[in-house]
């Protein structure tokens, strides 16, 4: 009863007389308000001009429609505070836990402020054991400064000890999880960046190991799996594959035993990581097991989902069973969300779809189904072959695939010319200076068409010639990260393997 009657004092007292919200009155129909809103949800104005038009009949710039574009932001800002996030595919239970502390941290400041020690300080306390469950460290940080302080004036000292020897302790926990996630955060930058060195990526790995072991201990919760992240990272770099797959088993079981740091898209990312390493390592017995317990496609995020369909697609690829590669194909297509999948995407599958019209016409795949299924990404073989991909460096793994495939094409059909046309948007993919880093093996086939040409297509002049740069491709392990910049469809090995099978049948020496 005490804490109520403070409570209604304070806000018979304090309240704001009137909050602007976004609510069942702003609903009605003949609002202004109303009419806005809809326009913009249901796409029905697409500028100023438009909405002031239809409600005012007035131009953009008169001050009623101003006036109710910046009144209507104000109530959906003001609603913002009564959202209700849920746990979802995105959300974990840490997530949410974090929001409902920061709203009840925000409510008990707000009554300290308004002198209502007693009812805020014993919100702030129950706050901190929430925050201390969840590993919030901030959190508890935050709130034992504020018990601290209040004790403190209260002269009550064992509360006051108490609390600021909390302070002492989390503050120091915050500071290395700071780094903790600085250090993680730069290292995870580095390697995505298509031209970082791995020597000088593993330095800063090490460098972060070395740190790390000092202060694991002080490291709470969710920010440990970064340790265990760039452990894998190292491995991968190290091509410790067998590391590497021990310590995806030991996070696994981190994960399944604190299932609310985690939301289901970092375990569908995390499994897609694993499926991204088997796959550069063509591991594909534990590719196949990584996959195995997913459940119903339809229960899969739109993104995660095409994401598989294209790493499984590559895998059949790798191990040149193309029947199974050509069922993933149809498979996919065939799911009706298949036409959701933005553009960019879609790329990977005309490509795909060339791959296998390629092996179709080789009898390779004694399927027609095949074609029917590559009109859904607007395939088109005379199309294809005259098609001529504009240059994005970060779409060098696709483009080189379907030059390659249509190099394919142009060698049965005997049109040599036609590569010979090609040949120069090869350079733009090329650097003056080659180093070995996930570009690398790209820059090693483009050298191999080169000789190619330069060997007037011929088959043991082009071998020969190519030996040493073929030992390179071959010495240098494919690393795919996920981006259509160094993704390899087929391994370069293969196409070239390939090409040259063909030039021997086609053209002698």
């Amino acid at each position: 009863m005490e804490t109520l009657k403070s409570l209604i004092q304070i806000i018979t007292q304090k309240r704001v007389k009137k909050v602007e919200l976004f609510d069942e009155e702003s609903r009605n129909k003949s609002s202004h308000y109303y009419a806005l809103f809809q326009g913009i949800h249901q796409e029905k104005y697409s500028s100023d001009e438009d909405a002031a038009k239809d409600i005012y009949a007035c131009d953009a710039s008169e001050k009623k429609y101003l006036i109710l574009k910046t009144r209507l932001k104000q109530k959906l800002m003001n609603t913002i505070f009564f959202l209700d996030p849920e746990e979802n595919e995105s959300v974990s239970a840490v997530d949410l836990a974090r929001q409902e502390c920061e709203k009840t941290l925000f409510q008990a400041k707000t009554l300290l402020l308004c002198e209502a020690g007693e009812v805020g300080i014993n919100m702030i306390e129950k706050n901190l054991k929430k925050a201390q469950d969840y590993f919030l460290t901030d959190i508890v940080l935050e709130s034992a400064k504020i018990l601290a302080d209040y004790f403190s004036k209260k002269g009550q000292k064992t509360d006051f000890n108490n609390n600021n020897q909390m302070v002492a302790t989390y503050s120091k926990i915050l500071f290395y999880e700071n780094e903790a996630y600085h250090q993680w955060k730069n290292i995870e930058f580095e390697y995505k960046k298509e031209n970082m060195s791995n020597d000088i990526l593993l330095e800063k790995i090490t460098t972060f190991l070395n740190w790390w072991e000092d202060k694991k201990e002080n490291i709470s919760g969710r920010l440990k799996v970064y340790y265990e992240n760039t452990l894998i990272l190292c491995g991968k770099l190290t091509q410790k594959s067998e590391e590497v797959a021990e310590l995806f088993d030991k996070q696994l079981k981190y994960i399944q035993k604190n299932p609310h740091f985690f939301s289901q898209k970092d375990v569908l990312n995390f499994e897609l990581e694993k499926a991204n390493h088997f796959l550069n390592t063509k591991n594909f017995v534990d590719f196949k097991k990584t996959f195995s317990t997913q459940k119903n496609n339809e229960q899969m995020p739109l993104d995660f989902w095409i994401e598989q369909q294209e790493y499984k697609l590559m895998a059949a690829l790798y191990q040149q069973n193309y029947f199974e590669a050509n069922e993933i194909f149809q498979m996919t297509h065939n799911e009706s969300r298949f036409k959701k999948i933005d553009d960019h995407k879609k790329e990977f599958w005309y490509v795909a779809a060339s791959i296998l019209h390629y092996f179709h016409k080789q009898e390779k795949i004694k399927n027609s189904k095949t074609l029917s299924s590559a009109n859904k990404v607007n395939f088109r073989y005379h199309h294809f072959l005259e098609h001529t991909p504009v240059y994005h460096k970060n779409k060098r793994g696709l483009h080189l695939a379907l030059m390659a495939i249509q190099f394919l094409f142009y060698i049965e059909k005997l049109e040599f010319s036609q590569i010979q046309k090609r040949i120069p948007l090869l350079n733009d993919y090329c650097r003056r200076y080659p180093k070995k880093d996930n570009s690398y093996r790209s820059e090693c086939f483009i050298n191999l068409i080169m000789i190619l040409e330069k060997n007037d297509f011929k088959y043991y002049p082009t071998k020969k010639a190519s030996e040493e740069t073929l030992n390179e491709l071959q010495s240098t392990p494919i690393d795919y990260r996920g981006s259509f910049r160094n993704i390899e469809i087929i391994p370069y090995e293969q196409i070239w393997q390939m090409i040259m099978d063909k030039i021997r049948i086609y053209k002698y020496a």
